[in-house]
């Protein structure tokens, strides 16, 4: 089957989705952008305050924050907990077991604010427009609770636009787990050979989606490697390239 790459217009774009029932798409840098700001030096202090903790001190926060990532980031790396993935709160537990509930609560909502980003309205509009012609849905990998992303789907009226939507965090699996995309898949009542799936990742995203038979759409480099450029049916720079 021929490629289609991004330079070709919307009308080979509009065929080839046209093929599909469904489409899933991941999240954070499909739809998402600006997301997981956990840099060096970040000032979470000013997130605490900004959400009303009053009892910790900044060098407390940061010490917090920076033993929570660096726990949570082995655990994200780790296969075998694919599907029995902690929460954020359970991981603060674990690491700071003798932590008010409240201040634990407080951390984790600090963790989110710097998770997630933004929605750009171009993007927005894209997915919109795709809703148009297809039933869509969302299967993400995210550590906090789910509840800030789906207020921000709401904010931008998207909340009627994603038929389902599955968050690692409601579920305890992480892509490249094949649970996120089965639960998906079942709350559609489709076939995988009708769904296709978009998203950054290669590893996460493409690789589980194909070995379950969805066809997919990768948002990365058409000029990588071919064994990168291979993994994937279909290979576009940005969503909103299939409009273009």
């Amino acid at each position: 089957m021929r490629r289609l790459e991004a330079s070709e217009n919307s009308c080979g774009w509009a065929s080839w989705l046209a093929r599909f029932k469904a489409i899933l798409l991941d999240m954070n840098g499909t739809f998402m952008f600006g997301h997981d700001r956990f840099l060096p030096r970040t000032n979470y202090w000013s997130t605490y305050v900004a959400i009303g903790g009053q009892v910790l001190t900044e060098e407390e926060v940061d010490t917090a924050i920076c033993a929570f990532l660096s726990s949570y980031g082995t655990l994200y790396a780790n296969p075998a907990l694919a599907d029995d993935f902690p929460t954020v709160l359970e991981a603060l537990s674990e690491i700071f077991p003798s932590l008010p509930d409240a201040e634990r609560h407080a951390l984790e909502a600090v963790i989110a604010k710097h998770e997630m980003d933004k929605i750009p309205e171009r993007h927005a509009a894209a997915l919109q427009r795709l809703a148009q012609t297809h039933r869509l849905g969302v299967v993400s990998n995210i550590w906090s609770h789910s509840g800030p992303w789906r207020d921000a789907f709401g904010a931008l009226g998207l909340e009627r636009t994603f038929e389902v939507v599955v968050f690692s965090s409601d579920h305890r699996s992480v892509k490249p787990s094949r649970r996120p995309f089965e639960i998906a898949l079942r709350a559609l009542d489709l076939m995988p050979g009708d769904v296709l799936f978009v998203g950054d990742d290669l590893l996460r995203d493409v690789v589980p989606a194909r070995s379950l038979g969805i066809a997919t759409l990768w948002i990365g480099n058409p000029d990588a490697a071919a064994d990168q450029r291979d993994v994937a049916d279909r290979i576009v720079k940005d969503l909103c390239d299939v409009f273009d």
